[in-house]
């Protein structure tokens, strides 16, 4: 029964994390395939560019939210472990959508989302490393890749399990491993 419940909240934070937000929004609201405009990217970057301010908020809401309820979710039914493993999960189905061809967002707003919910404090310090970053450079990439840098070292260096430590890596790596096209621009 235990195998199945773990099944069950991985297959169904995968599916959560899955719906493509921007690519939703981007049809309805303007008949746009998001993937076909700006960076091509389905995530809430791309869509502020293309969608505007207003509906890359929505975007970006809905991908933190992506992050956050999985992971809660998780932890109430299985405790911290199956929370962050559901929050991975579900940042999997965000990076990799079966809905559109295993093509999505780079995760970092459903990963602030995994972090909001399982370390508040540790995501809301990435979160302002994210801002700060943004507003020093002026670009996302350098950004995103600051708050992930910053994210991992505070969960290294805090009293977490280890294999929290360890699938909070994956999380990590799973989010600069897609933002890797950016180390180009990042060089710049």
């Amino acid at each position: 029964m235990r195998v199945l419940i773990w099944v069950l909240v991985l297959v169904g934070a995968y599916a959560f994390g899955s719906f493509p937000s921007a690519y939703f929004i981007a049809k309805r609201t303007q008949g746009l395939d998001i993937r076909e405009v700006g960076s091509g990217n389905v995530g809430s970057t791309n869509a502020v560019r293309t969608l505007g301010p207003y509906w890359g908020a929505v975007v970006f809401v809905i991908d933190v939210l992506k992050g956050v309820i999985p992971a809660l979710v998780g932890f109430w039914i299985g405790g911290a472990t199956m929370g962050i493993i559901a929050g991975l999960a579900s940042l999997v189905g965000h990076v990799y959508p079966v809905w559109l061809d295993f093509r999505g967002g780079k995760g970092i707003a459903t990963g602030l989302g995994i972090s909001l919910a399982l370390f508040p404090v540790i995501g809301l310090t990435a979160f302002v490393v994210w801002g700060s970053t943004l507003l020093l450079t002026d670009c996302v990439a350098a950004a995103s890749v600051g708050a992930a840098t910053a994210l991992i070292s505070m969960i290294i260096i805090s009293e977490q399990p280890l294999v929290y430590k360890i699938v909070y890596l994956l999380v990590v790596v799973l989010v600069l491993f897609k933002h890797r096209s950016n180390f180009s621009e990042l060089k710049k």
